[in-house]
């Protein structure tokens, strides 16, 4: 027996006496409208259970600094507010030289698309945080110099250096991440046979603000480029008024000399264990230089 049939056995039990259209097309056309209901009816009552669950979200955050979401998903953050970084590049197949090369605009255009998407869901989750992001074919050569630069050279593969100080502070950073594997740009592997392509440097000092300038100074000319990125959505998080207004606007390049921490203090025991010491990461290609060290 098919599905025809079948429906047309219910509406003969469901309907006594109504007629029941020997036309197909009719048939369908009936079914159709009665999905549409049905699917109209579920949009209002999720709308309902939405909007019921952003009034308890405002009332969770504040008694408890928690959001529904979190409840709902049973998620645990780290809520402290700090400053960390982050490298992502490309999946081999996307450097240059191979036939599925990704070109510099198609780059950018994936790097300023992350970054709207960042600053919607920062909003929507009330994230705070300042941020910096540097596209770069630039890379460094050697250890840091005694005035806190590095000596490098460009024409490498594009790839991006992110600088933020986020409260919590991992979301921003976790959620670039996602995006950038979502996409199939790069991904985070902690150890194995392959290598990520993405690297996170937790509780980073001044020395890392000034590894970005570097990437950009040094970049190709036209390649190198600085997007800053924050959210203002400060007054639905218990962060204190102090703390609060720190995201009302964005930072200057002196703010952040000022706000973070001294070159050569970067702090490993504020890493709180969240990326495994001996990540698998590479920056470059197969054949290039492997990165396994924070310039900081």
């Amino acid at each position: 027996m098919n599905t025809r049939t079948r429906t047309l056995q219910r509406i003969k039990k469901r309907a006594p006496g109504s007629p029941v259209p020997k036309d197909h097309k009719e048939l369908e056309e009936r079914i159709d409208k009665k999905l549409s209901q049905l699917q109209r009816h579920m949009d209002e009552r999720l709308d309902k259970i939405v909007d019921a669950l952003h009034v308890l979200d405002e009332s969770l955050r504040k008694v408890s600094g928690r959001s529904a979401w979190d409840v709902l998903y049973d998620r645990t953050r780290n809520e402290s507010c700090d400053f960390a970084g982050a490298t992502f590049s490309l999946q081999w197949y996307w450097h240059k030289g191979k036939n599925s090369a990704i070109g510099y605009e198609d780059f950018k255009g994936h790097v300023q698309q992350m970054i709207e998407d960042t600053c919607r869901q920062a909003r929507r989750e009330h994230w705070l945080f300042q941020g910096l992001v540097v596209i770069s074919d630039w890379h460094h050569k050697g250890q840091r110099q005694p005035d806190g630069h590095h000596k490098g050279y460009n024409g490498q593969d594009y790839h991006i250096h992110i600088l933020t100080f986020a409260k919590p502070k991992t979301e921003v950073l976790k959620y670039m991440a996602k995006w950038w594997g979502d996409k199939n740009l790069g991904q985070y592997v902690r150890y194995g046979g392959f290598k990520g392509t993405i690297r996170y440097n937790w509780s980073v000092d001044y020395g890392w603000y000034v590894y970005l300038l570097d990437n950009y100074k040094g970049s190709t000319k036209g390649i190198g480029k600085i997007i800053t990125m924050n959210t203002n959505k400060y007054n639905h998080h218990k962060a204190g008024e102090w703390i609060s207004g720190l995201f009302k606007k964005t930072w200057s390049a002196e703010d952040w000399r000022l706000f973070m921490r001294p070159i050569g203090t970067y702090d490993r025991g504020a890493a709180d264990g969240l990326v495994e010491q001996y990540d698998e990461f590479i920056e470059f290609d197969e054949g290039g230089d492997t990165v396994r060290n924070s310039p900081t």
